[in-house]
C-alpha cells in the first residue's frame, strides 16, 4: 500500500507480514488517504436472466476482488448490470449470445466452480447424501464405496430446454464423479471421473469430458472389496491416482 501526500507519493509504503493481522494498518491507511472502501455493493440485472452463479478462488486477498461464473438462461440483448452502494452507481450493458467461440474455457470453469460449491457446503454443513470428505492414509490412498454413477439431464424446461433442442444439443451428462483433492504444498485439484462406454461420453452438454478423465469401471465377482469388506454380490471399481501440482511461490 502506498499514500499520497501533498501530490507526491510516499516513500514509506506500507507493508504487513502474511502472518500479520492487516485491520490495524488497514485502519491506519484509510485515514490518511481519507478514502474507505465502498461497503454494501449490490448487483443487479435487469431483465433477471441468469442463474446458478458460483464465485470463482479470490486471486488476491480474500474479499479483494470479485469473479464469478454463470449461465443464463436464454440468449438476451442489452442486458443491463448495475453496480451499486450510496452515491455509487455504476452500470453496463451486455448481449448474451446464442452461442459465443470467445472463452471456450468458461464451460470448464463454470463445471469447476460448481463442485468447489458443493464441497465448500460439505465443509461448511457436514455431510450429506452421495456426498463426503475423506482423508488419505499415510500413502496417499484413499477409497470408498457408493453407487454405480449414471448419466442424467440438466434441467431442459423452460428457455434453456427450448435453447437445447434449437441448437441441437444432448442434454443428459454422462455418468462420473466430482472429485477435489488438496494437499499443504500442493495445488487444489479439481476433476472428474467419467465411466467409460456410457452413451453420452461424446456430446457433454457442458464441455466437461477429457480423454485421460474416462476410465473403465471393472465389474468384478462377489468377495472382498478393496476396502477389506466382503460383498455377497457383484460390484464395480476403479483406480486412478491423482496426481498434483506443487505451489509455485512468488518471486
Amino acid at each position: 500500500m502506498s499514500w499520497r501526500r501533498r501530490g507526491s507519493f510516499s516513500d514509506r509504503p506500507e507493508w504487513s507480514r502474511s502472518t500479520e493481522p492487516l485491520d490495524a494498518k488497514l485502519a491506519s491507511f484509510l485515514t490518511r488517504i481519507g478514502t474507505r472502501p465502498v461497503d454494501d455493493l449490490h448487483l443487479a440485472v435487469n431483465p433477471n436472466a441468469l442463474h446458478t452463479l458460483y464465485p470463482l478462488d479470490d486471486s488476491v486477498y480474500a474479499g479483494s476482488i470479485a469473479s464469478w461464473v454463470g449461465d443464463y438462461s436464454a440468449p438476451a440483448k442489452k442486458i443491463t448490470f448495475v453496480a451499486s452502494a450510496g452515491e455509487l452507481n455504476a452500470h453496463t450493458r451486455v448481449d448474451l449470445p446464442a452461442e459465443s467461440l470467445a472463452h471456450p474455457q468458461l464451460p470448464r470453469l463454470w463445471a469447476q466452480a460448481r463442485v468447489n460449491a458443493l464441497l465448500d457446503q460439505i465443509a461448511r454443513d457436514g455431510e450429506t447424501a452421495m456426498r463426503a470428505l475423506m482423508r488419505t492414509d499415510e500413502e496417499g490412498r484413499f477409497w470408498f464405496r457408493s453407487v454405480l454413477p449414471t448419466s442424467y439431464p440438466i434441467p431442459d424446461d423452460g428457455p434453456v430446454g427450448a435453447m437445447m433442442r434449437a441448437t441441437g444439443r444432448n442434454s443428459i451428462r454422462p455418468a462420473h464423479v466430482h472429485i477435489r483433492v488438496d494437499a499443504p504444498g500442493f495445488q487444489r485439484l479439481t476433476t472428474m471421473l467419467f465411466v467409460d462406454g456410457d452413451a453420452h461420453i461424446a456430446s457433454d452438454p457442458v464441455f466437461g469430458v477429457k480423454d485421460g478423465l474416462i476410465h473403465q469401471f471393472e465389474l468384478a465377482p462377489d468377495g472382498i472389496t478393496p476396502d477389506g469388506i466382503a460383498s455377497d454380490v457383484p460390484y464395480y471399481s476403479v483406480d486412478f491416482d491423482f496426481r498434483l501440482a506443487p505451489l509455485v511461490k512468488a518471486t
